[in-house]
């Protein structure tokens, strides 16, 4: 298939790039360069050993969108992993995060429509959710969290899609609602970039390399064996996959539907800070600090749904994480 990856050169998007090359696809890559790095290219062509056609395109510029759609009729699917995903900030900053994950989505998908092109894989989230206490959350769970901008842009334009799906016989779209995502390329060329990223794997890897003094853990109150807030970490690499498999449903498939990415297994901060000093043999000192706006209690996916339709399992452990999020933060890039 032919392939338009937005957000190319990103952490989810460069990881994406390569597999889907290595799978024989033909993409189409662009991103704006805002939170990523060009040189990320050199990477994704190491490992997938085909040359990237790459073009850096501003997705709220909507002229611009429009004409590159116009020039690249012959897309089979949209990949749209471009997005801001700050949870924290999108609350001091709610206004960007509409513009970029709203109306720059709305220009995509309408220069698609004016160009005929149907079949749309969305990146989305399980901030969408609304709290489900302890349970395993499902597909069919109520969602548009009011938490944060952050999370009621990715239920905006999923619901866009669904609107679009119902009204446009002829468009099919899947939305992957990604739970906690870390780890890094097994060949520690590409992962998540410690500068520029507040998740706990980055924060507690900046520990770990004495980047930075102690970690933060918001919250030892909550209703947990050990007070701290428990989630769903899952591996990019297995991310990855349960998006070529979404694709091959995708194309077998119409009208809209919802995945859960994520392990169906939960872990605290502090078990993650325990299992992180076993593994590497290092301590992270930490503090303790009041909860944040908006966190909850216990995010843990029940993944059955892919598994049973798009045939995807998780495969990667915890301890897989945190190797190859290691590997990643300890070898040169760029």
């Amino acid at each position: 298939m032919k392939l338009l990856v937005t957000g190319a050169t990103g952490y989810i998007g460069s990881h994406f790039c390569v597999s889907a090359l290595q799978n024989h696809h033909e993409l189409i890559m662009v991103d704006d360069l805002s939170n990523s790095s060009i040189k990320t290219l050199n990477a994704i062509e190491t490992l997938s050993q085909k040359k990237c056609n790459f073009v850096q395109l501003d997705l709220c510029d909507e002229q611009s969108v429009a004409r590159f759609i116009t020039k690249n009729q012959d897309i089979d699917v949209v990949v749209h992993l471009a997005a801001k995903k700050n949870v924290y900030d999108s609350i001091h900053q709610p206004l960007n995060y509409y513009r970029d994950n709203v109306i720059a989505s709305f220009f995509l998908l309408n220069a698609l429509q004016k160009n005929n092109i149907n079949k749309f894989l969305f990146s989305s989230t399980a901030a969408v959710y609304i709290d489900a206490g302890d349970k395993l959350y499902k597909e069919t769970f109520p969602v548009c969290n009011p938490s944060s901008p952050y999370s009621h842009s990715k239920f905006m334009f999923e619901t866009m899609l669904n609107d679009y799906c119902r009204a446009e016989k002829k468009f099919s779209a899947i939305s992957l609602r990604y739970f906690n995502v870390a780890g890094a390329h097994p060949s520690a060329l590409l992962g998540e970039s410690l500068l520029n990223s507040s998740g706990i794997f980055p924060e507690l890897l900046k520990v770990a390399t004495k980047r930075k003094e102690y970690l933060n853990i918001y919250g030892n109150d909550y209703p947990t064996p050990d007070g701290t807030a428990i989630r769903d970490y899952i591996h990019v690499m297995d991310l990855i996959q349960g998006h070529l498999d979404a694709l091959k449903y995708l194309d077998a498939h119409s009208g809209f539907d919802v995945f859960n990415l994520g392990r169906g297994e939960g872990s605290s901060v502090l078990n993650l800070v325990n299992t992180l000093e076993n593994e590497l043999h290092t301590k992270i000192p930490y503090h303790f600090k009041p909860r944040r706006q908006g966190d909850l209690c216990s995010v843990i996916a029940d993944p059955g749904k892919a598994n049973q339709l798009l045939g995807w399992h998780a495969k990667y452990t915890i301890k897989d994480i945190i190797h190859d999020a290691w590997q990643y933060s300890n070898t040169p890039h760029f």
